[in-house]
């Protein structure tokens, strides 16, 4: 039984992916996958079960990913065909099932959109597929020690973006003696080129505390990382997503995007966002963070009672 799975092109709906995916996997014990995926996600699977291939599809002018897609999958006959990107690619493809998804519809979260293509009553928990080989990667960046907390202050939509210096406040007032997380380690996560926002991040904390890991780790690494950090705050962005599949407790922050929608699918997770709604948002012209309303103040007690709630 072969099964083609062509997840999303961003990390983000990867990851967001990987509920009905680990469903498949338990409740398909015969089937071998193949999972087509954006370049970035493609680690994020090396450690599925039953997997066959994993192939990364980088978009190419005029739609011509899915040609290289076609000339590397057509010669198969697949049981089942997923496609989350809602392409054409079933149709020339043989294929005994085919569930394409659509357009996202109504208000529901996206996990709930994703269990529905496959008439699941509930949307099943993320997962992980981590290698072993990832999770030693991640130890040697974070050794044993006193707990993390994560914070992962970029994102890839700059109106989204929490001012770095108030991640440094943030940092400090959680960390802070008598705090909720009192003398813990501080991991900033991010790309290579978010180097000068993980910076910025750590300097309020003292630097035999600071883990700043900007650009050291592919995406399933990060992933590994965000599993042995013990609460993890960040943006809208693929590590709150990796960190919610991961089982670690995380709190998103929102503003122009919908948390309702596109929040951490985890039930260790939590979202707080700024006074004004999406769409109000929306409605402001230029491009510079329309994060400013949400104060530190008021991320720092979400952490609080997250962190609390979460203790037996």
């Amino acid at each position: 039984m072969k099964v083609l799975f062509i997840a999303g092109d961003r990390t983000s709906d990867a990851v967001l992916a990987t509920g009905i995916l680990g469903w498949m996997v338990d409740n398909l014990p015969r089937a071998r996958f193949t999972v087509v995926c954006g370049p970035p996600a493609a680690a994020l699977f090396a450690g599925l079960p039953r997997l066959e291939r994993v192939i990364p599809l980088a978009r190419r002018p005029w739609a011509a990913h899915w040609w290289d897609l076609w000339k590397q999958v057509a010669g198969n006959r697949w049981s089942s065909l997923i496609d989350l990107r809602g392409s054409l690619i079933g149709q020339a493809l043989v294929a005994r099932r085919r569930l394409v998804l659509r357009s996202q519809m109504g208000g529901a979260h996206q996990a709930v959109h994703l269990a529905g293509l496959l008439k699941l009553r509930s949307p099943p928990p993320l997962r992980c597929f981590l290698t072993s080989e990832a999770r030693v990667a991640a130890a040697a960046l974070l050794p044993e020690g006193p707990p993390v907390l994560g914070l992962a202050p970029g994102t890839g939509w700059a109106r989204k973006r929490w001012p770095a210096e108030r991640f440094a406040s943030l940092a400090g007032q959680l960390t802070a003696p008598g705090a909720a997380f009192d003398g813990w380690r501080v991991a900033a996560l991010g790309l290579a080129d978010e180097a000068m926002l993980t910076a910025a991040t750590l300097e309020r904390i003292p630097p035999d505390r600071r883990l700043d890991l900007a650009g050291r780790t592919d995406t399933a690494v990060l992933q590994a990382c965000l599993e042995r950090c013990a609460f993890v705050v960040g943006n809208d962005s693929a590590p709150m997503h990796l960190a919610a599949a991961a089982g670690t407790p995380v709190l998103g922050l929102f503003g122009p995007t919908r948390d309702d929608k596109l929040g951490p699918w985890s039930d260790r997770a939590d979202t707080v966002r700024t006074t004004e709604s999406t769409g109000d948002l929306a409605r402001r012209p230029g491009g510079a963070s329309a994060m400013d309303s949400l104060t530190v103040e008021h991320a720092a007690e979400a952490a609080t009672r997250l962190w609390r709630d979460l203790q037996p």
